[in-house]
């Protein structure tokens, strides 16, 4: 990790937010009142085994973050819980369809089990039952489902895959009467290893309920993957098929603005149940850099992030290859963590240093970098979406040119495109300031094209308590030009931008039943998406002259 970088010697700006978004201090149960004064923001804090469920519970309980606004936590706040269970310990499940919906298994059923799912198959009868009881399967997916409606901001993980690990032999009655008291049992803690490892097939069987319970609760996950990278893509592949973004047609492409070479098209989007999560973070991830390609895919419909530390990807393997990992990632989809298994100063120090490995690797001025890194871990911070969903609701019919926006005025994430048969009376556009110029208009009946001119309020008209222009000062002569020099409604281009993946967000279909007015919702998923909307309206803007 050497560097001749000057960020390596620059004051670490602690105050911009760092998150540590995969670790593990329920490991050390006496360290976690370190907590509260380390210098990391928050600490998503995983669960993998029966032994630390609870305890990342009573964790979340006591300094759990109350909401996904990273501006509003104090110091007692910063926990985001995690629940799974790893592939370590995956031998410790048991399928209820394979042993007949026992609920408990006899010697000779748990005899059976590790037998089936442990390979090379045993022959030693003592040491299978050495091992833990084994539970259904179907009961932990019980439990995790009730953690994470009690969580509302709660992560599956840690899950995954692992081709490389073999099962710790059983405790001699000796040394688990001298094993540390401090360290939460259930983990290898220095014991020999066996021969034995997790069958794939039964691993596979683990992680996909996880992934499947997680796109059905809309909550993101943190994925284990070593030397199975091949295997665990495919496994991650296999519960989106059938939901793939599709890519629009050269023409369709065009009449929507949309110049991105692979754009995709995805099918109406809501907030019902999917089988695959919303959200996965390849936690420290060590698969070759050229396999983070297919990952990124245009047609991969869940966000993809990827996760570094320093206790993993510079333990064993050469730090260029990491380095080309890093920069294979995106700039906003890159995480850091520090996968330590104790709270403190010491956590503080492996996530400063992965900060700046990552920063030199990107060529980032630190500052710059760990502004980045903040931002990729907001967006994955998102509550999931209630059936049926209430939100606050910004009726934003059309927006153009915005020069400036409000630091004081957080925008919303919710874009309402109405089309219907009638002009509808709304307020356009929320949390006008008098600050920047916009054009907006309501829309006509079809959501395409305007059939009808945009009808303009006069300038200086009050806008909530606001005074100013809400339109830009233009020539009365000028106005039908401008308005025929539209290449399409930005109302369009929202959605298309959400069409393309280029932005975070669903498209929701409406209905007033009582007046029969239809419109498209434009829901983004985070403020970084909404800045991102607005970067493209400033280039529209620029380009077009508007």
């Amino acid at each position: 990790m050497e560097s001749d970088s000057p960020s390596d010697n620059a004051p670490f700006p602690w105050h911009i937010g760092i998150f540590d978004a995969h670790c593990h201090p329920t490991d050390t149960m006496s360290a976690v009142s370190a907590i509260t004064s380390m210098k990391a923001k928050a600490l998503t804090v995983m669960a993998t085994r029966a032994q630390d469920q609870q305890l990342v519970a009573d964790v979340a309980d006591s300094l759990g973050l109350p909401s996904s606004d990273v501006d509003a936590w104090d110091c007692g706040e910063r926990v985001l819980p995690c629940f799974g269970w790893h592939p370590w310990f995956s031998h410790q499940m048991y399928s209820d369809d394979l042993l007949s919906g026992k609920t408990t298994l006899d010697e000779d059923a748990k005899v059976a089990h590790y037998k089936l799912v442990l390979s090379p198959s045993p022959e030693d009868r003592a040491f299978m039952l050495a091992l833990p009881d084994p539970r259904p399967f179907s009961d932990f997916l019980v439990q995790t489902r009730g953690f994470l409606e009690r969580y509302p901001l709660a992560l599956v993980g840690e899950i995954g895959l692992d081709k490389s690990f073999r099962i710790p032999q059983a405790w001699v009655p000796d040394e688990y009467e001298s094993r540390d008291d401090s360290i939460t049992p259930g983990g290898r803690e220095g014991r020999g290893l066996s021969p034995h490892v997790v069958s794939m097939d039964h691993q596979k069987k683990i992680l996909t309920a996880q992934l499947n319970l997680a796109g059905e609760m809309r909550r993101a996950v943190s994925v284990h993957g070593v030397q199975a990278h091949g295997i665990l893509f495919e496994t991650i592949r296999a519960t989106w098929k059938g939901y793939e973004k599709k890519t629009m047609s050269k023409r369709e492409r065009k009449r929507l603005g949309v110049t991105t070479e692979e754009a995709a098209e995805d099918g109406e989007e809501d907030s019902s149940p999917k089988p695959y999560p919303p959200r996965i973070c390849l936690h420290s991830y060590s698969g070759h850099p050229a396999s983070l390609s297919q990952y990124f895919d245009s047609s991969v419909p869940a966000d993809i992030f990827v996760s570094f530390s320093t206790a993993i990807n510079y333990s064993d393997r050469a730090a260029s290859t990491t380095t080309q990992s890093i920069q294979a990632v995106p700039d906003d989809r890159i995480l850091v963590e520090s996968d330590l298994h104790i709270a403190g100063e010491r956590m503080d120090k492996h996530l400063e240093d992965i900060v700046r490995v990552i920063c030199n690797s990107k060529g980032w001025e630190l500052e710059e970098g760990v502004t980045k890194l903040r931002s990729g871990r907001k967006s994955t911070l998102k509550k999931p979406k209630p059936i049926p969903r209430v939100r606050k609701r910004v009726q934003f019919m059309e927006m153009v040119g915005i020069k400036e926006f409000s630091s004081e005025q957080k925008p919303s994430t919710t874009l309402d495109v109405f089309s219907g048969t009638e002009t509808l009376k709304q307020q356009p556009l929320a949390f006008y300031d008098g600050r920047f110029d916009a054009w907006t208009a309501h829309a006509s009946s079809d959501f395409g094209r305007q059939d009808e001119r945009v009808k303009r309020q006069e300038a200086g008209k009050p806008f909530g308590d606001k005074q100013g222009p809400l339109f830009r000062s233009r020539q009365e002569e000028d106005e039908e030009e401008a308005l025929d020099a539209r290449p399409g409604d930005v109302g369009e281009m929202l959605r298309a931008l959400v069409l393309a993946g280029q932005v975070g967000g669903e498209i929701r279909r409406e209905r007033d039943n009582a007046t029969g007015v239809e419109w498209e919702t434009v829901v983004l998923d985070s403020e970084h998406d909404f800045e991102a909307v607005l970067r493209y309206c400033e280039q529209l803007s620029r380009e077009s002259g508007w």
